[in-house]
């Protein structure tokens, strides 16, 4: 993927098909760090993504593209390219305490790099129902942030097939789809679609 950032190759020539009918991965490799640096001193570095996905026209259906929680050249690439934002939260206390910087960041991408941004919703993740500290994170979070940005009813919950299914290189809902993990997710695919952003 970094090249396609970085020089003039295009997504097709990075994008590998997976053993999911319809299902296509633009791979991210260690050498995607680096290209943080070669992006700083690039023109039109913010709109590198962006430019890539629309040279692939309407080849695709959806795009997903997960990034770094930090700020920097590669997130703000992401979201000058995207349409939505998930924002995705550990039930943790310290994950809420980051939140209003981030939501401020947002803004601030819609201000002045991409007016039609928007944010889906918060996404609870890592969640476990038996701990009364990640339930009362999870209450708290929906009373803070009720009225300004949803926040899905679903919630990932912590699972040992998430971390089995990645050692495996395979998706939760591919290898273990009746685990709780694989059904979260599926559940949360339902939401996204269901519902219009806020």
């Amino acid at each position: 993927m970094s090249h396609a950032l970085t020089t003039d190759t295009v997504l097709a020539d990075v994008v590998r098909p997976t053993l999911i009918e319809r299902l296509t991965l633009a791979p991210a490799h260690m050498d995607l760090a680096y290209a943080e640096e070669a992006l700083t001193r690039s023109v039109g570095r913010d709109l590198r993504l962006k430019k890539r996905l629309e040279e692939a026209g309407s080849q695709y259906e959806f795009v997903v593209i997960d990034s770094p929680a930090q700020l920097n050249v590669l997130t703000i690439n992401t979201m000058a390219a995207a349409t939505e934002v998930i924002v995705p939260l550990h039930s943790q206390y310290y994950s809420f305490v980051g939140l209003a910087q981030l939501l401020e960041t947002i803004r601030m991408m819609q201000s002045w790099v991409n007016p039609g941004l928007v944010i889906s919703g918060a996404l609870v993740t890592q969640f476990d129902k038996k701990s009364a500290l990640h339930r009362r994170a999870l209450e708290r979070l929906r009373t803070e942030l009720n009225g300004k940005i949803r926040v899905f009813q679903t919630v990932i919950p912590h699972g040992l097939r998430a971390q089995q299914a990645a050692e495996f290189h395979t998706p939760v809902v591919r290898l273990f789809p009746n685990s709780p993990v694989a059904r979260a997710y599926k559940d949360l695919a339902a939401e996204v679609a269901r519902v219009q952003p806020a």
